[in-house]
């Protein structure tokens, strides 16, 4: 039984790195070169120290089993003013809207995400009490997985609601 926890959050500044792709519904591919080209962004910017949160944000539905159109936005939160990028190439800011999120807590290996994800929306959306809001949910990979073995790893499933 999936139960969320409900947060109130503010508007979250993000620096993102943007790739398209799902393969066998799967957006690993995509993750691993957004995050790729911005993860030595957040260095070359010196926004390491200020970085608040490692996320990725899920605009697009995979429609289907390969969706080469699917975008996946790796994205590090940061405190502070906005950065100069105009020393990095094919990376820009965005902001996560304020709201009231749905909050979902996934343990374990990165490739088992789309079992909790499917949860959510086939299982608890339908059957909960709220109303989706227009606005993109995101995952918070709240440790790191360079630090704990992939069963151990923590991600936040945040869905957008009224």
């Amino acid at each position: 039984m999936l139960t969320p926890t409900l947060r109130d959050l503010p508007e979250r500044q993000v620096l993102c790195a943007t790739e398209r792709g799902a393969i066998d519904n799967d957006m690993s591919a995509a993750a691993k070169r957004a995050f790729g080209r911005l993860m030595p962004a957040v260095e070359a910017l010196g926004l390491a120290p200020r970085q608040t949160a490692c996320l990725a944000i899920c605009p697009d539905e995979i429609k289907g089993f390969d969706d080469p159109d699917a975008r996946f936005i790796a994205a590090v939160a940061f405190d502070g003013p906005a950065p100069d990028l105009a020393q990095v190439r094919d990376i820009d800011c965005q902001r996560i809207p304020a709201g009231r999120w749905a909050v979902f807590r996934h343990t374990g290996p990165y490739d088992t995400l789309w079992q909790t994800w499917r949860a959510i929306y086939r299982d608890w959306v339908p059957s909960a009490a709220v109303e989706l809001r227009d606005a993109a949910p995101f995952e918070d990979y709240v440790n790191d997985p360079g630090r704990v073995p992939p069963e151990q790893l923590i991600t936040d499933i945040h869905v957008p609601i009224r």
